[in-house]
C-alpha cells in the first residue's frame, strides 16, 4: 500500500495503525496491533512463544456484522445487568455514529474523533461511560471471533476526580425549587431529600415497602441489591400519608402515579427542568440526585456518624458515601482544631515537645523506657 511502511522483523505501520506478519503451518498471519510499536512487538513475540510451545490456535473466521448487530447480541447477552437502562442510553448516541459500520471497520481514529466532540458537550464523566460501554462490546466482539482486537485499546479514558462534584442544595435554593415545581415533583422533592432514595428508586417505590405502623421505609435499592430500612421524618410520613389517602385506596401499587395516565412515572426529568428555569436555578448546575447528596450531607454536619450514613443510603462501602459529603476546608480545620484540643491538649508537655522528641530520636531504646519500669520489673 501507499502509505504502508516496509516490513521489519515482523512489524509494519499502515496509515496509524502498527501490524504483525508472521507465518503459521506456512499460512501467512497479519493482524492489527494497535498505535503503539512496543506494543505490537511484544505481540508479535507472544504469538511467536505460543507457536513453539504448541499453544497457538488460529480463530475461525465469523461472518461480517455490523456495529448496530453487535449491540443487539450485547444487548442480548447482558440483558439480566442492572445498568442495561443506562447502556441503552449510551447507545442512543453511539449508534448514530457506529451503527452502519461494520464492526471491523471501527478504528482508535473513529472512536477518538467521537471522544472529542462528545467531550465537548458533556462532562469527561459522561463520555467515560459511554466509552466504557464501547469498550466492553468490541471486548465481546472479540471473544465472538468477529474482532482479532479491540481499537479501545490505544484510547484513553477522560481523567475525572471522585471528588469533582459534590453539589448540596443550600435552603434557600430548595425553597425556590420547591414553591416553583409541579404538584406531583413537590411530593416527589420532599420524600427524596427526607429518605435520600435514588430518583428511579423513588419513582417505583411500592405501598407495601412503607410501613407507617413503624413509620419505616424498606425498599431493595435497584442499583446494587441492597436493602435499605429508612426511618421516616414526619415530613415524609405527612406527605406519603396524604397521597394514600388521595391515590392509594385506587393505585394498590405504586407511590407516585401520573394522574392523568393512572401509571406510574417514567422520569420527572422535563418536570424537574422546568422547575430549575421558573427558580432561576438553570445555571447553578443542580441535579436531581443532589438531593440525595444533601441528606446524606445535611446528616453527616449535624454529627451522624460516616457508617450510619452510609447504612441508610445502601452504600457497600464507606468511600463511596463519602465522595456524597460536602465537607468544606473550614470544616476540615475545624475538625483540626478539635482534635488537637481531644488528643494533643491531653498529653504532656514532654510527648509533644518537638526538640526534646528530636533529641530522643539519638537514644537507645533502653534509654527511652519510663523511669519506674525497673521498679515494675
Amino acid at each position: 500500500m501507499k502509505n504502508e511502511r516496509v516490513r521489519r522483523n515482523g512489524v509494519y505501520q499502515r496509515g496509524r495503525m502498527w501490524w504483525i506478519d508472521y507465518s503459521y503451518h506456512g499460512k501467512r498471519i497479519r493482524e492489527p496491533a494497535g498505535q503503539n510499536k512496543t506494543e505490537a512487538k511484544n505481540m508479535l513475540d507472544v504469538r511467536k512463544a505460543d507457536i513453539l510451545r504448541g499453544e497457538f490456535r488460529i480463530k475461525e473466521k465469523k461472518e461480517k456484522i455490523t456495529f448496530q448487530k453487535m449491540a443487539d447480541l450485547y444487548l442480548k447477552e447482558k440483558a439480566e445487568k442492572r445498568s442495561l437502562n443506562r447502556d441503552r442510553q449510551s447507545l442512543k448516541l453511539l449508534l448514530p455514529e457506529f451503527g452502519k459500520h461494520r464492526v471491523d471497520h471501527v478504528t482508535s481514529v473513529d472512536i477518538e474523533d467521537y471522544k472529542s466532540r462528545r467531550g465537548k458537550e458533556v462532562s469527561g464523566a459522561t463520555c467515560n461511560r459511554e466509552l466504557a460501554l464501547l469498550r466492553h462490546m468490541l471486548n465481546m466482539a472479540v471473544g465472538e471471533g468477529y474482532l482479532t482486537w479491540n481499537p479501545m485499546k490505544d484510547v484513553k479514558f477522560y481523567k475525572e476526580s471522585p471528588y469533582s462534584r459534590r453539589v448540596v442544595y443550600s435552603h434557600q435554593d430548595y425553597e425556590w425549587l420547591w414553591q416553583n415545581a409541579a404538584p406531583h415533583l413537590k411530593e416527589i422533592m420532599i420524600v427524596a431529600v427526607g429518605t435520600g432514595l435514588r430518583k428511579n428508586d423513588l419513582l417505583r417505590l411500592r405501598w407495601d415497602e412503607v410501613n407507617f405502623d413503624e413509620d419505616l421505609v424498606a425498599k431493595i435499592a435497584e442499583k446494587n441489591e441492597e436493602l435499605v430500612v429508612i426511618p421516616m421524618t414526619p415530613e415524609v410520613r405527612q406527605t406519603l400519608w396524604a397521597i394514600h389517602e388521595t391515590d392509594g385506596k385506587k393505585h394498590k401499587d405504586y407511590v407516585f402515579i401520573n394522574r392523568k395516565t393512572g401509571r406510574p412515572y417514567g422520569d420527572i426529568k422535563t418536570a424537574f427542568r422546568a422547575a430549575l428555569r421558573r427558580a432561576g436555578l438553570k445555571g447553578r448546575g443542580y441535579k436531581f440526585h443532589d438531593l440525595r447528596r444533601t441528606y446524606a450531607s445535611t446528616m453527616y454536619k449535624e454529627g451522624v456518624p460516616l457508617l450510619t450514613v452510609q447504612k441508610l443510603l445502601g452504600h457497600r462501602s464507606p468511600k463511596t458515601t463519602e465522595r456524597y459529603l460536602n465537607v468544606t476546608l473550614d470544616e476540615r480545620k475545624e475538625a483540626a482544631r478539635i482534635l488537637s484540643q481531644a488528643w494533643f491538649k491531653r498529653l504532656s508537655a514532654r510527648v509533644i515537645d518537638t526538640k526534646q522528641t528530636q533529641s530522643l530520636e539519638h537514644k537507645p531504646e533502653s534509654a527511652l523506657l519510663p523511669e519506674h519500669s525497673e521498679a515494675r520489673a
